[in-house]
């Protein structure tokens, strides 16, 4: 039997024996016998089922697996396959470029359709026009990004690397360079290091992957660090503009998911995905919609070549997209692109967009599909719905109003923290059939995930709101607690100033297993790039790198969320007390 680690496949397994349907049964035949080619192809299809319960069991089956982390030979695989999209990808924009190039061109036209396609076209630039508005003067808004830069890679991604090393930059991009000696990035690395603040011109970015599924890894493109730097505030004048449109991206996942589930039980809406959005966003359709000066701004900030490792030797290649997944703004264009077309598809009606999630009337949706293939996009069938009862919107899976979303494993585990979030995985699962883990199928698989915890870690219960850092469980007698000691002052009913001496009426201390951050001390830093790193954001106490983990502690964490200290709450209040709100601990009285 080919295995990931035989302590995941113990408890993984349970979770197959637990739901024991026939699919279920097929996919401990594959895992048994190695056969991850057909796991990763394999598809649990909403139109065959006829309640909620079955499928859920059957996506829960397949999710144990469908995502985990492969084992370095099979790795090798995902990233070959990968590789392969990107160059498909590219083949299919230089397609999708020529096809309308005739339209960027205004002629000459063969066929009659085109006279009327070109009117949609014109439609379409107008609603894009209208969002967009004039091109900024200035870029006000640029930033760092949490991932690598073009020469900033792996353990030396942080912020304070990407501020004090040599930038690196197109072309193309030289233009803007302004916006980077304005910059407090820029200020700074020229007083500390002139020599280093010249930036190296290069030709573009540089294709990597990160594991998506057993299948394949996800393929993206690391920009030259001034292009995301002036990318990501581009991005940011476009969903201000968004927002104005109604289109708000930082709120906008949750409503998704809630028109989703109402959808699945009214079948008003229909909910639509792409295969490979962004890397299908032809450099011509670009050419074609936008205002030519948004256009000229863009394109001078995208990489016009990706350097490619291909049978072992680094190639250039010319992108025929217009801007890859790794762009600072590709997820606001394609964001607006994909709004435009949906809603001249729909005739003007109301739709909603997230990226490449796009919710539009049933009864357009066909005509939908129908121009974003004329576009060059390729819709997702197994993850697009028109009929049915079924639904799937921003990571919200829904069958006649039911939540029926999976849990997805995605580490193999080895120390105590993933054990902790795999226990916490399967007790979600349960939850979505409405038991308690020890009352359902999901029993033994949920146990077994506990025994490989010491016994003074599998104690450290708490509530869900907390994430993996407590194996959640709602018996709030299991939660190993304290009161909050901290004095605070408040406001009496009678309008005196008052100090609470002893226990905080309504916050607690749940012991969980944290992690100890990794801090670097900023005092090895310039005058110039302390204030570069505080103006990003970095706080003064130090900076804790990506993924800067020392380790891992029993330690106590605030927690302000039970039912008993919301009573608590409220008899306060009855009192006349004067209170506010902390957003994440929850009430507090008046400091």
């Amino acid at each position: 039997m080919t295995t990931f680690n035989p302590f995941l496949d113990d408890v993984a397994l349970s979770v197959l024996q637990g739901i024991g349907t026939p699919f279920a049964q097929k996919v401990n035949g594959l895992i048994a016998s190695g056969d991850w080619d057909s796991i990763a192809s394999t598809w649990v299809d909403p139109s065959l089922y006829q309640n909620s319960y079955e499928y859920f069991m059957d996506a829960q089956a397949l999710a144990m697996f469908s995502k985990i982390e492969p084992d370095k030979k099979r790795r090798k695989v995902t990233k070959k396959k990968a590789a392969e999209d990107f160059l498909d990808a590219e083949r299919h924009c230089f397609k999708t470029n020529l096809r309308l190039e005739k339209y960027i061109c205004n002629g000459p036209f063969e066929d009659p359709e085109d006279v009327a396609i070109l009117g949609h076209i014109r439609s379409i630039q107008r609603r894009i026009a209208t969002i967009l508005g004039p091109v900024p003067k200035e870029l006000k808004y640029c930033g760092f990004g949490k991932g690598a830069t073009y020469d900033d890679r792996g353990a030396e991604a942080s912020l304070l690397h990407k501020i004090t090393s040599q930038p690196t930059v197109t072309s193309g991009a030289r233009a803007l360079l302004n916006a980077f000696y304005e910059s407090a990035w820029g200020r700074s690395l020229v007083a500390e290091q002139p020599y280093r603040s010249d930036p190296c011109t290069i030709r573009g970015n540089r294709f990597t992957t990160v594991l998506k599924n057993v299948k394949t890894d996800r393929g993206i493109c690391v920009e030259p660090s001034i292009n995301i730097f002036l990318q990501l505030g581009v991005g940011r004048v476009i969903r201000r503009k968004l927002l104005k449109a109604g289109l708000d991206l930082d709120k906008n996942q949750a409503l998704h998911r809630q028109l989703a589930e109402v959808a699945s039980l009214i079948g008003h809406l229909a909910t639509i995905d792409l295969s490979q959005a962004s890397d299908t966003v032809a450099y011509n359709l670009c050419k074609l919609l936008l205002p030519s000066d948004w256009f000229e701004l863009l394109d001078s900030l995208r990489s016009p070549f990706t350097r490619v490792n291909r049978a072992g030797k680094q190639h250039w290649v010319k992108q025929e997209k217009f801007s890859s997944m790794g762009n600072g703004f590709t997820f606001e264009l394609e964001t607006l692109l994909f709004w435009a077309i949906a809603t001249e598809a729909s005739k003007g009606q109301k739709v909603y967009v997230y990226g490449d999630d796009m919710i539009v009337p049933t009864e357009t949706a066909r005509d939908v599909l129908s121009i974003l293939k004329f576009f060059g996009f390729k819709p997702n069938e197994k993850k697009t719905f028109v009929t049915g009862a079924f639904r799937e919107s921003c990571g919200g899976d829904f069958w006649k109003g039911q939540a029926v979303r999976p849990y997805f494993r995605k580490v193999v585990p080895s120390e105590p923290q993933h054990w902790i979030a795999l226990a916490n995985g399967i007790r979600a699962a349960s939850l979505q059939i409405g038991l308690e883990p020890l009352e359902g199928p999901f029993r033994r698989a949920w146990l077994k995930a506990l025994d490989n915890l010491p016994k003074h870690i599998r104690d450290l219960r708490g509530p869900q709101q907390l994430g993996d850092i407590v194996i959640h469980d709602s018996d709030q007698s299991r939660w190993v607690t304290r009161t909050a000691r901290k004095g605070r002052s408040y406001v009496k009913p009678d309008g005196k100033e008052g100090t609470v001496h002893g226990p905080h009426p309504w916050e607690i201390e749940v012991k969980t297993y944290s992690p100890i951050p990794e801090l670097w001390d900023l005092d090895r830093l310039s005058p110039e790039a302390k204030l570069a790193v505080a103006l990003y954001g970095v706080d003064s106490e130090g900076y804790s790198p990506r993924g800067g983990t020392k380790g891992y502690r029993e330690t106590w964490t605030s927690f302000s969320g039970t039912a008993e200290m919301a009573a608590r709450w409220e008899k306060w209040l009855r009192q006349g007390c004067n209170v506010r709100y902390r957003p994440v601990m929850g009430p507090v009285m008046k400091n």
